[in-house]
């Protein structure tokens, strides 16, 4: 068999939907066998993490942790009789080696089973691994969580901005990766997301990483101190006042992230505290209905 070179067109075609929020949606729960994790369970993550240990079984994955012998190699699903063996990074930390598990799992939707050997069937390509990514977050976050908190990222305000703080703390999986989730569910064309990060030996926040529409340029995580923006540029006040005021705050702000022109629009923040870190999630709307207007007008 020809290994398939578009693996877009193979998703669509091997869950017949086109929509990418139901292809993941579909994925995980071919992946999981239609089963859930326990909604009941107190204890959010091991309520997650026991539905991943059903879901290796399932597929008679033998999870195998040990020195891959390079940091930035997190794990590997191999395929083998009657199964697959799934080796993890023993260097992980707990977050990121929940992560690389459920990214693993993700790339069960490219082999056909019904083989004694499973066969993998499409080409590797950059966009399967940028899959298997929406995959992760959609099985450490399934979208019951969302859809009961009734958050999106037009919709937060003043009181349910502390949820995403609840969220992280209850399901153990990074700010970064809770927004993603949200941008993977709900297909945010006119809503671009900054996480700035503070350190406690850096003292200043700097764009850690994003999700944009393609109106915006922004550069790479270090490159950008956001005092250097203020001080230079006059713009993006709203992150440093919400991490002042340890607060939500919404108004509009002028905003430049490296493009030519500077854009008055319409932007909250809030932060969200780890044990190491402060994280400040900053949201952008790039829509008439949300009140934006360019100053060069």
């Amino acid at each position: 068999m020809t290994a398939l070179s578009n693996f877009d067109t193979y998703l669509k075609t091997k869950f017949k939907v086109s929509e990418t929020p139901l292809i993941i949606e579909n994925a995980i729960s071919y992946i999981a066998n239609g089963t859930q994790p326990d909604e009941t369970s107190n204890i959010k993550y091991i309520a997650i993490d026991n539905w991943i240990k059903q879901i290796l079984g399932f597929w008679a994955i033998e999870l195998i942790e040990e020195d891959l012998g390079n940091a930035k190699f997190h794990g590997k699903l191999v395929p083998k009789r009657n199964g697959f063996n799934l080796f993890l990074n023993s260097s992980l930390f707990p977050t990121q080696r929940r992560f690389a598990l459920a990214h693993e799992l993700g790339h069960l939707v490219s082999f056909d089973t019904t083989f004694e050997w499973p066969k993998y069937v499409v080409k590797h390509s950059w966009n399967e691994e940028l899959f298997c990514n929406q995959v992760a977050r959609g099985i450490l976050l399934p979208k019951i969580i969302f859809d009961t908190l009734n958050i999106n990222l037009q919709n937060v305000d003043s009181i349910n901005y502390t949820l995403f703080a609840q969220i992280w703390k209850e399901y153990l999986v990074s700010p970064l990766q809770i927004i993603r989730r949200l941008y993977d569910l709900y297909i945010n064309k006119n809503v671009s997301t900054i996480i700035w990060k503070h350190s406690k030996d850096d003292n200043c926040l700097r764009i850690f990483d994003y999700c944009k529409n393609n109106n915006y340029f922004i550069p790479l995580r270090k490159r950008k101190i956001l005092n250097d923006l203020i001080q230079q540029e006059g713009t993006n006040n709203l992150p440093q006042i919400a991490f002042n005021s340890n607060g939500f705050i919404k108004d509009y702000d002028l905003v430049s992230f490296g493009s030519f022109y500077k854009k008055r629009m319409m932007t909250y923040a809030f932060p969200i505290h780890t044990i190491m870190d402060t994280y400040i999630v900053q949201t952008i709307f790039d829509s008439d209905e949300n009140g934006v207007f360019d100053d060069s007008k």
